[in-house]
Order: structure tokens, then C-alpha cells, then sequence
């Protein structure tokens, strides 16, 4: 008997604040949240387009480094190195 009370006053309350301004700002609010929802979507595709692009960058400017080997001899140790990590050495 309680819960039919509740389930009556329940529907009620639906049907008299259920008004034409309150749904109509229901529906723009979800208009607004499945928006916002494409947008975070695109923008995260986005964002992983252009990590994707950069490690591929990063990677071939590896490449392009590594390219002729371990050539350079350092002159103190005598480790055979990259060209990025030795600096010339000049006689003076």
C-alpha cells in the first residue's frame, strides 16, 4: 500500500513538473551534451593523429642520424660513436 503511495505521488510529480519549458531546456541540454560529445571525440582522434605523426618524424630523424654507424673514434676512450655525440677536435 506504501509503495503504490510512493509510485502514485512518483508519477504525479512527473506529470506536473513535466512542462513544456522544462522539456524543451531537457532537450537542448542533451542537444548540447551529444555535441560536446563529437567534439571530445574528433579532438581526441586528433591528438592521436598528431602523436602518431610525430613519432613517425622522430623516428625517421633517428634514422637519418644512425644512418652511417658508429664511425667517429673518441680520441680519450677510443668507444667508437655516433656523429651527434663526439666533438671535433682541433689542433691548435
Amino acid at each position: 500500500m506504501i509503495r503504490l503511495k510512493t509510485i502514485e505521488r512518483a508519477m504525479n510529480w512527473y506529470h506536473k513538473n513535466n512542462t513544456l519549458m522544462t522539456r524543451n531546456s531537457r532537450q537542448l541540454y542533451n542537444q548540447r551534451r551529444r555535441i560536446l560529445k563529437k567534439y571530445a571525440t574528433f579532438q581526441s582522434h586528433k591528438c592521436t593523429l598528431k602523436q602518431n605523426n610525430l613519432y613517425t618524424q622522430n623516428l625517421k630523424e633517428f634514422q637519418k642520424i644512425i644512418r652511417e654507424g658508429p664511425d667517429y673514434v673518441c680520441l680519450s676512450c677510443g668507444l667508437a660513436l655516433f656523429r651527434n655525440q663526439v666533438i671535433p677536435f682541433v689542433e691548435e
